[in-house]
């Protein structure tokens, strides 16, 4: 028969049908102080046992608690002791701490009743070393009738010699003071020991689902960005599209429709904006006719900046020398053939862009027939600005 299964006061093995009803110790963390009244009541064999581990296993039966601790279904309120004696067959032990009364009961033997009650200690405490010590000091009887009273609590004669008063009284006090001083752990320093695990436990979680909350704040706010955008295209396709710019934009120049294009189709991107070959062309062609032009439309529209102009020119694959051919005139120029000149303001000597290039490699280019005159292609350099 387990432990949960019978009563744990030393000697109560059959009491009738009382244990079929079974009370558990109250728990050490919650109720201590009526723990260690339960343990110093029953005392025995449990005094050795961990606290935790009688609260779990070790039962009482009703036999030993009184009728004012009774309740409806076979329940205790939570001030209920079991002070009652062991089973009625043991009659020759009164539970009152052990007190012998038939007539095995030994004249020359005193009775000493010990009580070692403290706060922050256990009974289990005890080390074998403070019984011995008190033994060499002359009550030798005090520490077979103390180890008796820790292990069955059965009645018995002892031979050794009859103590006067003041020996038994230095004797308890002396257990007194040698318990206080070599207790080990104590059940208030078990349970801050768990308290500060689950604490640590605890601050952990926290923690992890701090840092959760924050990585899942940072994933809202760039869904909540990326669905404001998504909402800003959506209403620019709606009411602007091609087909509509370009028929109000109908008498507006090449360049100027351009860049007004540029400034309502290219939305704010993460990671940058998706400028065309033609655009990239325009904004190159102001930036060498005029810079300080450039840098004044830079800074109130949306233009490519240099880092992308400089990569537009590295993807020309442009010639590395200058072409050694005369600059041609005008109006020896054929038709369909490209002019690059007139958008760059002969910066062929800087970019080194030759004048043989077609259409397809550096983009749209003004093409002049036979009959473009000079006049026209200044009217045209001067308006680029």
């Amino acid at each position: 028969m387990s432990l949960s299964d019978r009563c744990c006061f030393p000697g109560c093995y059959e009491s009738g049908n009382s244990h079929k009803i079974l009370y558990s110790f109250p728990s050490p963390t919650c109720d201590l102080q009526r723990f260690r009244s339960w343990v110093y009541a029953i005392g025995g064999d449990i005094l050795h046992l961990d606290n935790f581990y009688i609260q779990k296993y070790c039962r009482v039966c009703r036999y030993h608690f009184e009728e004012k601790y009774f309740c409806s279904y076979n329940g205790i309120n939570n001030i209920a002791i079991p002070t009652l004696d062991m089973s009625e067959n043991d009659g020759n032990v009164d539970h009152n701490y052990c007190q012998l009364k038939d007539d095995n009961y030994c004249p020359e033997t005193v009775a000493v009743e010990y009580e070692i009650i403290s706060d922050n200690m256990q009974i289990s405490d005890l080390s074998n070393e403070a019984i011995e010590e008190v033994s060499e000091s002359g009550i030798p009887y005090i520490s077979n009738h103390f180890n008796n009273r820790l292990t069955k609590r059965q009645p018995q004669c002892l031979s050794s010699p009859i103590a006067t008063g003041s020996e038994v009284d230095s004797g308890t006090t002396n257990i007194s003071h040698i318990s206080k001083d070599t207790r080990i752990i104590n059940i208030q320093s078990q349970t801050e020991e768990c308290n500060s695990i689950n604490n640590d436990s605890k601050d952990e979680q926290i923690k992890s689902l701090r840092k959760q909350c924050s990585i899942l704040k940072a994933k809202l706010k760039k869904q909540q960005q990326r669905i404001s955008s998504y909402k800003e295209e959506i209403k620019k396709s709606k009411y602007l599209t091609k087909e509509k710019f370009d028929a109000l934009t109908e008498r507006v120049p090449e360049l100027g429709r351009r860049l007004m294009w540029m400034q309502l189709h290219q939305p704010k991107k993460k990671n940058g904006h998706r400028f065309d070959t033609k655009e990239k062309l325009m904004c190159l062609a102001i930036k060498k006719y005029k810079p300080e032009c450039f840098k004044f439309l830079k800074k109130t529209f949306l233009m490519p900046g240099n880092k992308t102009l400089k990569n537009f020119i590295t993807k020309l694959q442009l010639p590395d020398s200058k072409p050694e051919e005369d600059e041609p005139n005008i109006d020896d120029i054929e038709n369909e053939e490209v002019v690059s000149d007139t958008l760059v303001d002969r910066a062929a000597s800087e970019t080194e862009i030759s004048y043989e290039m077609h259409k397809n490699v550096l983009g749209e280019f003004i093409q002049f027939n036979n009959s473009t005159n000079l006049a026209d292609f200044t009217d045209f350099q001067h308006g680029l600005c």
